[in-house]
């Protein structure tokens, strides 16, 4: 509180006197050359008092934030016991550091502390991201069985069908079935056909495919299909996105650059209302599984 005081005061003197300040300071210093003793030591003393002035302003700043969030998260983190541990811990371990100065050290651990940082921040924004589909499959099974979701939708982009055909897509829809037929979630899905996928009738597999569409719709869970073709292109309907209830959504994004799949899990009221409007217009271009003609 009385760093606060301090600062703000000292803030207000300087923004009331700065320009009367610099302006005698101009004058003193033009005029030092034939001025003489006291005056002369009084100019070069305003001028240092001057910078001070600056410099305990900027520095007051700096020691109170520390001090505010010094003081303020133990209180805040309290109520969550758990966090409060993690807090603890986390100063005591970076407080220990410090007996290692080698310099190397000292580097990787600058960018490890910057990578976890960033995780951090993206945690406290309400996003989670996922590198390996396995853990995604883990936490997209909890959102389906959470007792506060009770409606799903889903807009599936279908660039092939080996996923959809084999095991781990095979278990998905499994418990897709379940949960719609026991009246627990309503599930509404949209899928993106890829020029391939409708091309490509010969083999067995599209059969496979296009029977586990219709189940989709035997096991009552509402079904849209729409034509990549259709759609505006480079549009940001092209998208895998899932909304789960009204307060939490995903989406995978393939990186074909890179090689890489991640998967981001929302939990940001703006995310699900921005992709509620994708939902509302790519269902627009879309029509119903059962009025949709089968190459």
């Amino acid at each position: 509180m009385l760093i606060n005081l301090l600062s703000r005061i000292v803030s207000r003197v300087r923004q009331a006197y700065w320009k009367q300040c610099c302006l005698i300071a101009a004058i003193l210093v033009t005029l030092g050359g034939p001025i003489e003793g006291l005056t002369f030591i009084a100019a070069i003393s305003l001028i240092v008092c001057l910078v001070l002035l600056i410099y305990c302003s900027s520095t007051l700043k700096q020691i109170s934030f520390a001090v505010h969030t010094l003081i303020n998260a133990p209180i805040r983190l309290a109520k969550n016991r758990s966090l409060m541990t993690f807090h603890s811990e986390i100063a005591e371990s970076l407080l220990r550091t410090d007996r290692i100065p080698e310099p190397i050290f000292q580097e990787i651990l600058q960018n490890r502390l910057n990578h976890l940082q960033e995780q951090i921040r993206q945690l406290a924004d309400g996003t989670v991201v996922y590198t390996n589909t396995e853990a995604w499959r883990a936490v997209y099974a909890q959102l389906l069985h959470s007792p506060t979701i009770h409606h799903y939708r889903s807009i599936a982009r279908v660039r092939d069908i080996g996923y959809w055909c084999h095991v781990p897509g095979a278990n998905s829809w499994s418990t897709n079935y379940q949960l719609n037929r026991s009246g627990k979630l309503q599930i509404e899905r949209i899928f993106i056909l890829s020029n391939s996928v409708l091309a490509d009738s010969r083999s067995a597999e599209p059969g496979r495919f296009w029977s586990i569409l219709q189940s989709h719709e035997e096991s009552g869970i509402d079904c849209y299909v729409v034509e990549e073709l259709s759609l505006p292109v480079d549009s940001d309907l092209m998208c895998d996105i899932g909304i789960y209830g009204s307060h939490v959504c995903g989406e995978e994004v393939i990186d074909s650059k890179k090689g890489t799949t991640n998967f981001y899990l929302y939990f940001d009221l703006k995310k699900v209302t921005e992709f509620e409007e994708r939902w509302k217009l790519l269902k627009a271009y879309s029509v119903r599984l059962s009025d949709f003609t089968i190459p």
